[in-house]
Parts: C-alpha cells; structure tokens; sequence
C-alpha cells in the first residue's frame, strides 16, 4: 500500500475512536446545600423556676448566659454560681425560633419570704415564716437545712408562687444566718388608710413611716 493511503487510514481510525467520545453524557455537577439561615428570635419576659444549669434552664428552655447581667435583692453585681436550682427569677433575653433555646440578657432574683420559722407541720407539709402559710412537698429543692431538724426561730429564705388562695408554694428552701433584713410578698388585705396598716395573710405592717419606691401611699 501507498504510504500516503496508509496515513489516510490512520487518521480515519484515529477521527473514529475520538469522535465516539461524544456520545457519553456529560457529568452532573452537584451543588452543596444552601447554609440554613440563622435562627430568628423573640424577644421575651418571663419569670420561672430554674431546673437546671450549664447555663440557665427555666420553663424548659435553654438560655445561655455569657454576657447576662445577674442581679438579687442583696447583690446588683451577681453571677451565675450565686443561682440555684428551686429559685424563682425573671428573666429578659431571646427565644430562638426552636422554642427550646435562647439568650439570657438579664436575670434577677428576689426571694418571697425571708423570716423566722414560726412553726411547721411535717404531717401536712406546711409552715409559717412572717405569718405567711408555705406549702412544701418532695419537688421543694431544700437547701443546707434537714426539715426534721428545723427549730422555730430557724431563718429561712424562701423562694416559690403564690396560689389563689395567697398561700406560698415553695420551690426552694433555704436556711440562712446572720439574717439583717427580713422580707415578705404578699396580697394586701384589711387595708386602712386611717391607722395606716394593712395584712399580709396574718402578718399586721404599719406603713406610716415607710419609705414608698415609686409609688405613694395614695
């Protein structure tokens, strides 16, 4: 054969294996998923009994605490370790739109009741601290104190809600010393204006030398 035809031949061939190429599909080029979009978040005020920590658990929510201004009645600069399971506190932050996590921007404690023990009745769980009814169970968290071993005039700080009847419900009970300043939460009843005194359920206050924090004794 003519070397010119065998080139010819060649470059056929060569065309062929090439041109058949074109006939497989081409590659599909798969894209990586969008990023989720950030979480929104709702604005809140709410006021619940802390479960638990590592941050801050309350009405079965999460908040995270780095950066909140912890504050109680006895400390406006104080921090997370000054909490404790049982207390009830409001809290301002945000909830995440997955309604189980959020961000604590301030938290503040303030104890309902913090007096003497005026008596207690282990039989029907009850006791009365500055002439206030408490109702305690086996979810009231008890801290540094033994119900059975309690002596009337123990001081006890206590934390918890009110039931429609004014009675207190205890989430937390605490026995403190060297107590300078007793507190009280209560319904006013039996107001009089004249004598200037009210209750608080069995507890008689005269406020004619109180000092009022921003409101009047109109």
């Amino acid at each position: 054969m003519h070397k010119s035809h065998i080139l010819f031949a060649f470059s056929m061939l060569f065309l062929t294996a090439c041109g058949g190429s074109s006939d497989e599909p081409a590659p599909i080029i798969v894209e990586p998923p969008a990023p989720p979009p950030p979480p929104s978040a709702i604005v809140i005020s709410t006021s619940g009994v802390i479960t638990g920590f590592g941050s801050v658990f309350v009405n079965g929510i999460e908040y995270e605490t780095d950066g909140a201004d912890v504050s109680t009645d006895d400390n406006d600069a104080a921090s997370e370790s000054d909490l404790h399971v049982g207390m009830v506190i409001t809290l301002s932050g945000e909830v995440n739109d997955d309604g189980s996590t959020g961000r604590a921007e301030k938290i503040h404690y303030q104890e309902q009741v913090k007096g003497p023990l005026e008596s207690i009745d282990l039989v029907t769980s009850t006791m009365v601290v500055l002439g206030q009814s408490i109702i305690f169970d086996e979810l009231t968290n008890l801290d540094n104190l033994v119900l059975e071993e309690l002596n009337l005039g123990d001081f006890l700080e206590i934390s918890g809600f009110f039931d429609e009847d004014g009675n207190l419900y205890a989430s937390r009970i605490e026995k403190e010393d060297n107590v300078e300043t007793l507190k009280v939460q209560g319904i006013i009843s039996l107001l009089d204006t004249d004598a200037q005194t009210f209750q608080l359920t069995d507890l008689i206050i005269n406020y004619s030398t109180a000092v009022f924090d921003d409101f009047t004794a109109d």
